[in-house]
């Protein structure tokens, strides 16, 4: 039997909620085959604020590196707000420090009984299916800050490197299928020096991220595939 060790960070908010709801699914998935998880559960985000003072301890992030997988529930509430140490911080330490460049997001419904749940009307969204890759450990949320009384700066910066990986990753997901599907890349290449630079080093479909975010609400069918971009255009425009 194969025996895999978890890192479990519920977390705040919904986090300590939902976590025992997925732990219920591993098990399920572990009693009908030969696979053994074995969990250990730690503090992430504003709880370990409030016990430790930090949002992701060192001890807490050498267990995730020894860990084969980390689950994760949810950091941040009104109680942190936006202050010098806020529980997001603990999520982009782990981003980093694992590695984990690359946010697979599945768009689909698991079953045609859910589509009159979603916002957008039946005849528009059913059949959609698309992934959208999104870049985990660059851009905006990364660089180096200044934040002054009177100045902040938030630097919006790729490499090369950083930019072929990803793209790897949405290419790989793309080729899995028969005929392979499409990858559109979205960007801002419009007004961003660093999204020209994804648009010179992946030769793919390209699309601006706000008529892209416009055009998943009229056809989101026509997205079917793989869909790429950086860090923040994911959080900021495609929510739907």
């Amino acid at each position: 039997m194969a025996s895999y060790s978890i890192l479990v960070l519920p977390g705040d908010g919904v986090g300590p909620e939902i976590i025992p709801e997925a732990i219920k699914v591993l098990d399920l998935i572990s009693a009908h085959s030969n696979v053994k998880f074995n969990y250990e559960t730690a503090l992430m985000g504003g709880c370990s604020i409030d016990k430790h003072g930090v949002a992701l301890t060192d001890e807490v992030l050498e267990l995730a590196k020894k860990s084969d997988a980390v689950l994760f529930g949810s950091v941040g509430g009104p109680k942190w707000g936006a202050g010098k140490v806020r529980p997001e911080q603990g999520v982009l330490t782990l981003r980093k420090e694992l590695n984990a460049f690359a946010n697979l997001r599945p768009c689909r419904f698991a079953s045609k009984s859910l589509t009159d749940l979603s916002p957008l009307k039946p005849s528009i969204i059913e059949g959609a299916d698309f992934m959208i890759v999104r870049e985990n450990c660059g851009g905006a949320y990364f660089g180096t800050k200044i934040e002054e009384d009177n100045f902040a700066s938030d630097p919006w910066q790729y490499s090369r490197e950083e930019v072929e990986r990803v793209a790897h990753v949405a290419a790989a997901l793309a080729l899995q299928h028969d005929p392979p599907q499409q990858v559109i890349s979205c960007d801002k290449a419009n007004v961003l020096a660093s999204s020209r630079l994804w648009r010179r080093v992946i030769k793919l479909s390209h699309q601006l991220a706000d008529s892209a975010a416009m055009l998943m609400m009229k056809d989101p069918r026509s997205f079917n595939g793989v869909v790429l971009a950086d860090n923040t255009w994911v959080a900021n425009n495609f929510w739907w």
